[in-house]
C-alpha cells in the first residue's frame, strides 16, 4: 500500500526568510534612489531656468564669445551655472538608472528565486511477504 505523495509545500512569502528581506532591502533602495533623482532631477531644472535668467541679462547669445574683449561678469556665473546643471543632470540620470536596475533585479527575484520548501515524502510498501518504509526527499 502506498501512501499518497505530500504536495508541493506552498511558497514562501515574497518577504518571508533572507530571501525576503534582502528582496525588501533592495526595493527600499530602488524607492530611496528614485527620490535622490527625482531631487537632483529637481535640481538641474532650477540650475536650467537659473540659466535662462542670466542669460537674460547679458547682451545677446555670443556676449561671452567676443574675441579680444574681455567677457562680462555675467559669464562666469553662467558657466558655474551650466556645470551644476550638467554635474545634476548626471547624477539624476545615475540615481534613476541604478534605481530602475535594482527595483528589476528585486522584481525578478520573486518569480526567479522563490522556491517551495524542502520536500519530505514517505512512503510505505508491502509487496508480498515483504514490507518497506521508504523516506525521500529534496532540500
Amino acid at each position: 500500500m502506498h501512501a499518497p505523495p505530500v504536495g508541493e509545500p506552498p511558497r514562501p512569502g515574497v518577504f518571508e526568510g533572507p530571501a525576503g528581506i534582502a528582496r525588501a532591502i533592495a526595493f527600499a533602495v530602488a524607492a530611496v534612489g528614485l527620490g535622490v533623482g527625482s531631487g537632483f532631477a529637481a535640481a538641474s531644472a532650477i540650475k536650467a531656468s537659473e540659466i535662462r535668467q542670466t542669460q537674460a541679462t547679458l547682451d545677446g547669445p555670443a556676449a561671452c564669445n567676443q574675441a579680444g574683449a574681455p567677457p562680462p561678469g555675467g559669464c562666469a556665473h553662467l558657466v558655474t551655472l551650466a556645470q551644476s546643471h550638467d554635474t545634476y543632470a548626471n547624477v539624476a540620470i545615475g540615481a534613476m538608472a541604478a534605481a530602475g536596475a535594482v527595483g528589476a533585479g528585486a522584481l525578478a527575484s520573486i518569480f526567479l528565486v522563490r522556491t517551495p520548501s524542502h520536500t519530505v515524502e514517505l512512503k510505505a510498501s508491502a509487496p508480498g511477504a515483504l514490507a518497506a518504509v521508504t523516506l525521500q526527499g529534496s532540500w
